[in-house]
């Protein structure tokens, strides 16, 4: 006997359907099992409760194609959102496919319409929505079904059942998101892209109301959020929040800990802070820490207006996504760091050369002799090498003023303390370190061969200054003391005009040299956005002055 056989053969007058013979004993609820059926339809229905249970169907449907009627039972019914009492009775076969998940619809009417043509078989994967307003994640089934044909070969009858498929699906799911996620973060350019990628792929697999990164201020505890991925109709909350205005989940976090908390009102950490958190849409929280060298850098969070079905699986894939978001962050930091500093070593090159040329092209044309040419040229540039170093040392574009001091008058400190140096600290900008080194070399070198360093009982005074208010003003000066009595040099050397041009680039400075009979005094007084790294923030603990040893 054939499908085909049953058609018209209803039970009870419920309409024509194959299924219908077990739909009560179906939908009647555990204590089915205790009455089993009676009469000439008995052995069918037992036969097809069994093969149900067997199978881990969750419903059935038989769909009389030609008057378009589908039969199906009352959990089939509930799960497409159907009223059972109207399923039951048979209802279109548009209603039921209301039911499915839109991303879906249109494969898998297509797939319906395939199997009604060639009156053949039908076998799908697709989701299910959520209705009455749960925002869980889709229900997955496979549907497997036969449409049936006339002698004509016309379609009669489509009967089918469905499974639950949505543990294995959301594995199968969470499993390539984390492959396409790998992909895609290989190629994207910045911070942005890579949260929006992470955000999309938590939010196709959790199904949850928002999701999105925070960066996280441990000393105020605050996060902010620049942005996040929400459900349509959902509150954003871009901007800085306190942690402790939603309650105390911040000092498991800054553990290293993940928050994972079912619900706002029950659990301890946040029941205090309910109301705060409901405003906001927030019935469920996860948040995921992100943590560096011990401090928590950033939150990938994940909230729900609703009832959630994570398990530790979701969890385990929160985590994955959060540490792939690190790693690629970290990468394209050190990749970022890794050009700057060839832009930077490029840079300084050229200015090195640039420098070196002007030394030897000044000092050949000053020198009597090519002896004291050579001389002047090593020294000069041995002073040039010391303040690379200081800027090498800090892997960066800037030097603090007192390393600078220290490192250009290294070669002329003695166990005699005759060099007194003491200023605030400020950050110098890379040019600025450099011509202050070979100022300060001028100087010492002049010293040593005809002022206050040529004689047992001479001494240098170097402090600098820093104006209080208005645009800001360096001033230092080089005073020397107990010398031998000193003139104005006969003719103007390299290393004269170099103290007089003072900091090189720097448009407002002003020099000055007083070549007095105790002793020459040197002062130099520029702006401080002509010689700092970037901007007056640089400014390092100006105000406090700090005294070099000279030994």
């Amino acid at each position: 006997m054939s499908p085909t056989d049953f058609a018209g053969k209803g039970v009870e007058g419920q309409g024509s359907s194959f299924f219908s013979v077990g739909a009560r004993q179906d939908d009647s609820g555990p204590s089915a099992a205790r009455y089993p059926a009676h009469g000439p339809t008995a052995s069918l229905a037992e036969q097809l409760s069994l093969v149900m249970d067997a199978s881990g169907a969750i419903g059935w449907w038989d769909w009389d194609v030609q008057n378009d009627r589908l039969y199906a039972g009352r959990q089939f019914a509930d799960i497409y959102g159907v009223d059972p009492d109207d399923a039951e009775r048979g209802e279109h076969l548009s209603s039921f496919m209301e039911g499915v998940d839109p991303r879906d619809r249109e494969r898998v009417s297509e797939a319906v319409q395939q199997a009604v043509d060639r009156c053949g078989s039908f076998l799908e994967d697709y989701r299910i929505k959520r209705h009455d307003g749960d925002h869980k994640r889709p229900l997955w089934v496979t549907a497997s079904g036969r449409c049936y044909g006339d002698d004509h070969g016309k379609a009669v009858r489509f009967p089918g059942v469905i499974l639950d498929i949505t543990a294995r699906k959301t594995s199968d799911m969470r499993k390539r998101a984390l492959i396409e996620l790998g992909d895609k973060l290989r190629d994207l350019p910045d911070m942005e892209s890579i949260v929006r990628a992470a955000t999309d792929i938590v939010a196709d697999v959790l199904s949850p109301s928002r999701v999105g990164f925070g960066m996280v201020n441990n000393l105020e505890e605050t996060v902010a959020i620049p942005d996040e991925w929400r459900r349509d109709g959902v509150l954003t909350i871009a901007g800085i929040h306190h942690f402790r205005s939603y309650g105390s989940f911040i000092d498991d976090l800054k553990a290293g800990r993940t928050v994972f908390i079912e619900d706002v009102e029950d659990d301890p950490r946040t029941a205090g802070a309910r109301q705060a958190l409901l405003d906001i849409g927030i019935n469920v929280l996860l948040n995921v820490p992100i943590v560096e060298h011990g401090k928590l850098v950033l939150v990938m969070f994940a909230h729900n207006d609703g009832p959630v079905d994570w398990d530790q699986n979701d969890l385990n894939f929160a985590h994955a996504v959060a540490d792939r978001v690190q790693v690629t962050l970290a990468r394209q930091r050190a990749e970022t760091q890794r050009e700057l500093l060839n832009r930077e070593l490029s840079h300084r090159l050229k200015n090195s050369l640039a420098m070196a040329q002007s030394i030897v092209s000044q000092s050949l044309r000053s020198a009597t002799d090519l002896k004291s040419a050579k001389d002047d040229i090593g020294r000069r540039l041995s002073a040039l090498g010391r303040a690379h170093e200081v800027l090498l040392r800090t892997s960066s574009e800037r030097a603090d003023i007192a390393t600078v001091v220290s490192n250009a008058l290294r070669p002329y400190q003695d166990s005699d303390s005759r060099l007194h140096c003491r200023g605030p600290g400020i950050a110098l900008s890379a040019p600025a370190a450099l011509s202050l080194s070979l100022i300060l070399h001028e100087l010492a070198t002049n010293a040593v061969k005809y002022g206050a360093l040529s004689s047992a009982d001479g001494h240098v005074e170097l402090s600098w200054t820093v104006e209080d208010g208005g645009p800001g003003r360096m001033t230092l000066q080089w005073k020397e003391r107990g010398g031998p009595p000193i003139a104005p040099p006969s003719r103007e050397g390299f290393g004269s005009r170099l103290i007089r041009y003072g900091i090189t680039g720097a448009t407002d400075q002003s020099v000055s040299t007083d070549y007095a009979r105790e002793g020459l005094t040197c002062e130099l007084s520029v702006a401080l956005s002509d010689i700092v790294a970037n901007s007056s923030d640089e400014l390092l603990a100006v105000g406090q002055d700090r005294t070099l040893s000279s030994t």
